[in-house]
């Protein structure tokens, strides 16, 4: 068993309204975690996934959304055995 762990920095991104992460599942793959951290002046409002092959597309609830200690904000999803070739999107409104 591997397991990846990649993260990036991104400074002075997303600064629309309405934003989004994409991952595309290339391999197969048992597990899969998002983790996206937002700053602490910008608390998402809602947040939602949406599966390109699948064509579905759900809303995510609060629990998927919390405030850390330092006072940013950490957005959260994860998949049991994602599809293969399949896109996920997860989109935020702030």
């Amino acid at each position: 068993v591997d397991e990846f762990n990649i993260s990036w920095k991104l400074n002075g991104s997303f600064v629309r309204e309405h934003e989004l992460w994409e991952t595309e599942v290339r391999h197969k793959t048992k597990q899969l975690k998002v983790k996206i951290i937002l700053p602490a002046d910008r608390p998402p409002r809602r947040a939602w996934i949406e599966e390109h092959l699948g064509r579905r597309k759900k809303l995510l609830g609060p629990e998927t959304m919390r405030r850390l200690l330092d006072g940013r904000w950490q957005l959260s999803w994860r998949s049991e055995k994602p599809r293969l070739n399949e896109r996920y999107q997860i989109h935020w409104e702030w």
